[in-house]
């Protein structure tokens, strides 16, 4: 009586945990069962458990140890101003009370519950875009975590771009009638010998990490002919070395004609681009640019085979085509000025603010420019550049169609 009881204890389910130490009492398993624990203790896995592989534990990582200091410009030398942040700290100061509205910027920082001054947050920017680096080597200059740093970082990036996005499309307030004759005039005398042209247009790609399928299909964006994966922008570049005219991104297997009519620079430049006499200004394209329209450059003038061109055709293409090189000096001062932009692993797509960056590069660019009071593309044409306030001056009446306030918290709640 006493084993039908003990047999049935020991099948029942109370004791199935115990049922493999149960067996060691049997002398026929007894020693089959003492190599296998063996076996699993070495292996360190739970005898029930054997056949299952224990979880993948993570190494602990302890979390970055910073100090815990306010933000203090007086810790950066002179020099390293220049070195770390491009401006000085007497130009970062002047440049954060233009390019920033007090009550804008507080709007704007108030989802995320932010408490940083304009400066602050401008030198945290140019820091970031001046050169490649980690969020984590900004928390003992800052004295805050990396996630502040980005948060900042980010915000600040996606103001600058709302609020300056119209004035780098193109500055109808600054660039008046008159305006625009002395760049045509600046560049007729350069021995062009044509006297309606007043900027270069060109395009460029910047390349970026290769994208990951779940984010955009990867052939979307590559570009045979740089064979990599890049975003197209399209500028126009003054004789004053200023970008005037900034339009992207776009996928990097879209053709630069395509950018162009896009971009509807077109109809901006037949209705905007006059001399005071009246007279039709136009821009100077390469190649690609010369079938658009006739608000390029006329065909005449640039073909796509030389030797179609008379000799007074071809010499003025030619000294033409040599002045054409300052937009390209525009596209090389923006990666040169803020060579985080040339890092393809931080440009990455869906998790980076790509287009915003480099479009806010381009702006710190020609702010820089016009506090510096030169460029090459100045030098070269003998070309005044404005002053920083005079280029800023007109955001808040280009602005001042839409709400910009209400425009700010739904823009930034969406991508939030």
């Amino acid at each position: 009586m006493n084993n039908t009881t003990n047999m049935s204890d020991e099948t029942s389910p109370s004791f199935s945990r115990n049922l493999h130490f149960n067996l060691l009492y049997n002398s026929t398993f007894r020693a089959a069962v003492l190599e296998a624990l063996k076996l699993l203790e070495q292996q360190n896995l739970d005898p029930i458990e054997q056949n299952e592989m224990p979880a993948r534990k993570r190494p602990y990582k302890p979390p970055f140890v910073y100090q815990k200091t306010g933000f203090q410009f007086a810790n950066i030398s002179f020099d390293n101003q220049i070195k770390e942040l491009r401006f000085t700290m007497s130009e970062l100061e002047r440049l954060s009370k233009l390019l920033f509205n007090e009550e804008q910027f507080k709007l704007w920082f108030s989802k995320s519950r932010l408490k940083v001054d304009p400066t602050t947050a401008l030198a945290i920017v140019c820091s970031r875009l001046a050169k490649p680096s980690r969020l984590t080597d900004f928390c003992n200059v800052t004295g805050h975590s990396k996630s502040w740093v980005g948060e900042v970082f980010n915000t600040t990036i996606r103001y600058l771009f709302a609020r300056f996005e119209r004035l780098l499309y193109w500055d109808y307030i600054r660039l008046t009638p008159e305006k625009l004759a002395s760049f045509a005039k600046v560049i007729e005398g350069s021995g062009t010998e044509r006297s309606n042209i007043f900027g270069f247009i060109d395009g460029t790609s910047r390349e970026i990490c290769r994208p990951t399928p779940n984010v955009i299909n990867q052939q979307e964006v590559y570009n045979e002919h740089k064979k990599c994966h890049c975003l197209v922008y399209q500028g126009i570049t003054t004789p004053d070395g200023l970008l005037v005219h900034l339009y992207g991104p776009l996928s990097g297997n879209t053709h630069v004609m395509k950018v162009y009519l896009q971009s509807n620079i077109a109809q901006v430049i037949r209705q905007m681009a006059k001399a005071p006499d009246g007279t039709q200004l136009k821009i100077y394209g390469d190649k690609d640019y010369a079938h658009i329209s006739d608000d390029v450059m006329e065909a005449q003038i640039m073909k796509p085979r030389e030797e179609n061109l008379t000799d007074a055709q071809f010499f003025v293409n030619r000294i033409i085509s040599g002045e054409r090189t300052c937009i390209e000096w525009s596209w090389g001062q923006i990666t040169q000025f803020f060579s985080y932009l040339s890092c393809s692993r931080n440009q990455q797509l869906g998790t980076s603010l790509i287009g915003c960056q480099f479009w806010v590069s381009a702006l710190l660019t020609n702010c820089l420019l016009c506090i510096h009071g030169k460029s090459k593309a100045s030098n070269k044409f003998q070309s005044d550049l404005p002053t920083v306030e005079e280029y800023l001056a007109s955001v808040d009446q280009l602005n001042e169609n839409y709400k910009f306030d209400e425009f700010l918290i739904s823009n930034y709640m969406e991508k939030n």
